[in-house]
């Protein structure tokens, strides 16, 4: 959220930039509201497979393009720097999250199968918001089994972290800014990331819970108490997207048919497959990461590529390390201070060479700057 300030004209494009963004944000509303619409008119009357993806192709295109016209409309009526911010959320959320929700509905997978007895109103929240939704909040008559009382304790616990986490991201700028360097840079790197996801992920949910009446799971579970990356990336960081991922991915692989069909029997699948199910997922996540930094910045850089889908390799040699001490040496788990330090200096490592060089070529650096002058002055940094 801090990161969304220019300082060259920043005063003077103010109203042309809300007026811009407030549109922006506008359009992609009614856009998951139309997608919805199309979903649920059309999609969910044809065949999953072929035909229901050929039927969805053009609400996908529209959402592929939809960065792209964006960051050229902003670009042209006020900054580069406000164009860059509503690219950033649009590819996210709609050209990655949205679209591949789409994917996988129409091959009979992922959450939207689950949500699609829903009405059309919280069918559109789950099509629309980067959120985990829980079981079915609502009864057989279509009455929320949630109060009043538990729907505004929840959403005020969701922007009071909302809050935290904008401070602790201004804070890790100030890491980043000073540049400690090796390893407390990386660190305020990932940290500034999660902080910052944190926030947009418990805005959104607050918004899903009191537009949609949508109940959601935390997408964050204190990843840095992680004890290795299988537990890092499956159970702890960013799980809304991981959940996402999956069903492209890691289920496509492993069960080896591209439409699912829940009726029928689940064979024993051998372990190679489960290997390369699990490559999968990271190499999906490396491409999508890398489209968003293209929407953002027009390059594709093969780095964030490398950063995540090495990821792969690392869990798979987890696991066999892992059982190979456990069968040999009786070893069923390892310290939790060490499983940490471990984790995060994989981390580290991997930052310092493929995440963290691409995004300050970019002008990542020159940005986070910004905020933290407006905070402490000019002269801080």
């Amino acid at each position: 959220m801090f990161f969304a300030f220019s300082s060259t004209g920043f005063m003077e494009s103010l109203p042309e930039v809300h007026m811009t963004l407030a549109g922006g944000v506008l359009a992609v509303f009614l856009n998951g509201c139309l997608s919805s619409y199309y979903l649920k008119r059309f999609c969910a009357t044809s065949t999953p497979g072929f035909w229901r993806l050929l039927v969805a192709c053009p609400t996908i295109l529209f959402n592929f393009l939809i960065p792209v016209m964006f960051d050229e409309r902003i670009v042209k009526q006020s900054s580069e720097m406000w164009g860059a911010i509503l690219s950033i959320y649009t590819s996210f959320l709609v050209a990655w999250l949205s679209n591949q929700k789409i994917i996988a509905y129409c091959l009979n997978r992922g959450i939207l199968v689950s949500a699609e007895n829903w009405d059309y109103w919280r069918f559109t929240g789950v099509v629309l918001c980067p959120i985990n939704p829980k079981t079915d909040c609502r009864n057989d008559t279509g009455q929320s089994m949630l109060d009043t009382y538990t729907k505004s304790k929840e959403i005020g616990r969701w922007l009071t972290q909302c809050v935290f986490k904008n401070v602790m991201l201004l804070f890790m700028g100030v890491v980043i800014v000073k540049d400690p360097g090796f390893p407390l840079t990386e660190l305020g790197y990932g940290f500034g990331l999660m902080f910052w996801l944190g926030c947009c992920f418990d805005f959104m949910q607050a918004f899903a819970l009191l537009v949609f009446d949508i109940d959601s799971i935390d997408s964050f579970d204190h990843p840095y108490l992680s004890i290795d990356n299988c537990e890092l990336w499956s159970k702890r960081w960013n799980t809304m997207t991981a959940k996402v991922l999956k069903p492209l991915s890691y289920d496509l692989v492993k069960d080896g048919v591209l439409v699912n069909d829940p009726d029928s029997a689940k064979p024993k699948r051998p372990e190679w497959r489960r290997g390369a199910a699990v490559l999968s997922i990271f190499l999906l996540s490396g491409f999508m990461h890398c489209m968003c930094f293209w929407y953002v910045t027009r390059q594709w850089v093969w780095k964030w590529f490398m950063f995540f889908s090495s990821f792969g390799p690392v869990v798979l040699l987890e696991q066999i390390v892992k059982k190979f001490v456990h069968n040999n040496m009786g070893v069923k788990s390892i310290p939790l201070a060490l499983g940490i330090f471990y984790t995060l200096s994989t981390h580290v490592i991997l930052a310092r060479f493929f995440f963290v060089p691409p995004a300050e070529e970019v002008g990542l650096l020159r940005l986070i700057k910004v905020p933290v002058r407006m905070v402490f002055g000019e002269d801080f940094v």
